[in-house]
């Protein structure tokens, strides 16, 4: 698995997290909760 920037738990995403421009309010915000959920899940 290449080392690019994710979110925690997002493997598939029709985003690059490698472009700063991923990284503003809209796109992230749309992407936080479900690596957030992902996270949670995984610490039970």
């Amino acid at each position: 698995m290449p080392d690019n920037p994710r979110l925690f738990g997002i493997v598939r995403s029709n985003r690059d997290y490698s472009l700063k421009d991923t990284w503003g309010k809209n796109q992230f915000n749309s992407s936080f909760p479900a690596a957030l959920a992902c996270y949670l899940y995984s610490k039970e």
